[in-house]
């Protein structure tokens, strides 16, 4: 993320952006990130939260 931040702003083209458009940039991509790593997060810890259950860990033994 860093990287991207430093590419964004530190980047010379002739784009038309300025830097406050650029900075705006970086917080969306920046919260786009965070927000894809809280689903994955999630989507880990519930199947995780439900094969540690008394009914999860029956299922996996049975398997």
């Amino acid at each position: 993320m860093i990287y991207l931040a430093a590419l964004v702003l530190g980047s010379g083209t002739t784009a038309t952006a300025g830097t406050t458009e650029k900075a705006v940039f970086v917080l969306a991509a920046l919260t786009a990130s965070a927000s894809w790593r809280v689903v994955l997060a999630s989507g880990g810890a519930l199947p995780g939260r439900a094969s540690t259950g008394s009914r999860g860990r029956l299922i996996t033994a049975v398997a």
